[in-house]
């Protein structure tokens, strides 16, 4: 079961909870186990690579991307905008069987991709006894 290694952290801003709502939008992530590895696909359209940020510390990934707006030139008055800009966050407690050091990530048309793998199970050995 995927989730209860994958623990899902919203992110909380030190700001108003109206404030953080309007400037802060979660991305949506799906995550599957594959042999030797989870794989975690993230939905960042239009955000070029340059704009977008993983870091992992202490068993937390986090992944940030910023959104720009586009400068309306002098004249246009708009009658409907719904694109959204400003920061996008999402944390996770990494499971302790991966090797965060060996994350990669790839990003394509709008989509962010991190294959994080998981550390070999030590196998069971038989120890041979020395004679005296």
């Amino acid at each position: 079961m995927l989730y209860p290694r994958f623990a899902l952290y919203p992110y909380r801003s030190p700001q108003s909870p109206a404030k953080a709502q309007a400037s802060t939008w979660t991305i949506p992530v799906d995550i599957a186990e594959e042999e030797g590895h989870y794989r975690l696909d993230a939905s960042v359209p239009g955000i070029p690579t340059q704009d977008i940020s993983i870091t992992v510390h202490d068993g937390t990934l986090t992944i940030q991307a910023e959104s720009r707006s586009e400068e309306a030139s002098e004249g246009t008055r708009y009658r409907l905008r719904e694109r959204r800009h400003g920061t996008w966050r999402r944390r996770f407690t990494l499971p302790a069987e991966v090797d965060a050091e060996a994350i990669v990530a790839e990003h394509d048309q709008g989509v962010l991709s991190l294959t994080i793998p998981k550390i070999a199970k030590p196998q069971p050995r038989e120890i041979a006894i020395n004679p005296n």
